[in-house]
């Protein structure tokens, strides 16, 4: 590897040069993300992959656009990676021409994914080779808090890495959370989606129930988010879409949970651990997935329910 050597780097530990910051993977949260940052005032570098138009859109804005990845590489000190899972970031970072094979030495990676803790434990020996630093940063708040950079991090990853990239990640978080080493980032991300994706069922399956027994829907909003059995799904998720016109659009979509709650319930396994409610919602999430449902918001679950509960009536 031809890479700038360790020494080369100013106190900071960054590369000498304008510290031009690189985001790949410009979806829900990508965009926003680079979009907080031109605001912060950063010189934001940006790549396509099939869909050219955040690219470009970025670039009016003020972004650097750079195609292939290799050659965002080549122009960065830390490149922020907001991919779609295991797959995309085992090929963007550990491929040929991927992040850890073209970065500088000294350089950092901010991975936001929600993926397996096992994927990003894997690359951290590669970084830690090539002499790049790995920061595991997955966030939670979905596409409204991106948007207005008050996302919530959980960091998996060494001191001195989380202090190089805290201002970058002040730049889109509105609270940043040391969560141990590499790995332990996706941990936290993956415990806090199983318990927001139980409490929205569970949210769901609760309304079916009042409504079967003659509640009034607002009353039974007024008198749970004032009770003990409230929760963010319910006050968020819930209420929003659900019990306002059931509108399932512009939040975290289904087939997003779904991975989510898979990888759940496939570290369980693989932790030796029988979590039955686990890998129960693991089953209901994926029978709800139809096509037409896979992109709206999850809590379209209860559109599911409320069909799953005419069907049996039906019998």
């Amino acid at each position: 590897m031809n890479r700038t050597s360790s020494e080369s780097r100013d106190e900071s530990g960054m590369l000498p040069g304008d510290g031009m910051i690189g985001v790949v993977g410009l979806g829900a949260m990508g965009k926003p993300i680079a979009k907080c940052l031109l605001r912060a005032g950063y010189t934001v570098a940006v790549t396509w992959h099939k869909n050219h138009e955040p690219a470009r859109e970025l670039a009016e804005a003020g972004a650097v656009i750079y195609h292939p990845i290799s050659d965002l590489a080549k122009a960065c000190t830390a490149v922020i990676t907001v991919l779609p899972g295991d797959a995309e970031l085992t090929h963007v970072y550990g491929s040929e021409q991927g992040l850890l094979e073209t970065l500088a030495a000294g350089s950092c990676c901010i991975d936001v994914t929600t993926a397996t803790p096992a994927t990003i434990s894997r690359l951290k020996d590669t970084a830690e080779a090539a002499h790049i630093d790995l920061v595991d940063a997955p966030v939670s708040g979905g596409t409204r808090k991106a948007a207005d950079g008050t996302l919530t991090a959980m960091v998996g990853a060494e001191a001195n890495a989380l202090r190089r990239v805290r201002p970058i990640l002040d730049a889109f978080c509105a609270r940043v959370y040391h969560t141990g080493d590499v790995g332990a980032g996706k941990a936290m991300k993956m415990v806090n989606q199983l318990m927001v994706a139980g409490n929205t069922y569970l949210a769901c399956e609760a309304l079916t129930l009042a409504g079967r027994s003659g509640l009034d829907p607002d009353l039974v909003r007024e008198v749970v988010l004032r009770s003990s059995g409230t929760s963010w799904a319910f006050e968020n998720a819930v209420s929003r879409s659900v019990l306002n016109g059931r509108v399932y659009g512009g939040g975290f979509p289904l087939q997003l949970m779904q991975k989510d709650l898979d990888i759940a319930a496939r570290a369980a396994k693989e932790s030796g651990l029988d979590l039955k409610v686990t890998d129960l919602l693991s089953r209901i999430f994926s029978a709800a997935g139809t096509p037409r449902r896979m992109e709206q918001d999850f809590p379209v679950l209860f559109e599911w329910l409320q069909e799953q509960q005419h069907q049996e009536q039906q019998q």
